[in-house]
């Protein structure tokens, strides 16, 4: 059995210092079951699909300001990371000071809003 088929409360966290409204962002594993079943474009490669988005938390191309109005949320990007070159991309809502949590993840080929952090190419 895997951590998230054992435990639905079970989760893996994440270090980020992208923004600074958060330094731990968590996954749960309702979250993962919630990808599996409203985001077939992520297939069945678990293993890949929670790593892609552990490194999307950690070391995102942009982060943006979500326009979701339900609190505070931003949206971590990470460029062609997707099956077709699309970009992968995770909402994460702000829940304690310092701390996020994954909402979900989906491929696509942009997000249209305030960056607040980009990477710095070398």
């Amino acid at each position: 059995m895997t951590w998230y088929a054992d435990d639905p409360e079970a989760f893996l966290s994440y270090s980020t210092d992208a923004v600074p409204e958060m330094s731990t962002v968590r996954l749960y594993a309702e979250t993962v079951f919630h990808i599996i079943e409203s985001h077939p474009e992520f297939g069945h490669e678990l293993p890949s699909m929670i790593e892609q988005i552990g490194t999307t938390i950690v070391k995102p191309h942009k982060v943006i300001k979500s326009r979701n109005r339900s609190g505070e949320s931003f949206v971590f990007s990470r460029a062609d990371s997707g099956p077709t070159g699309t970009g992968i991309f995770v909402p994460v809502k702000v829940v304690a000071t310092g701390s996020g949590l994954v909402k979900t993840a989906y491929f696509s080929d942009e997000y249209i809003g305030e960056v607040v952090y980009s990477l710095e190419e070398d």
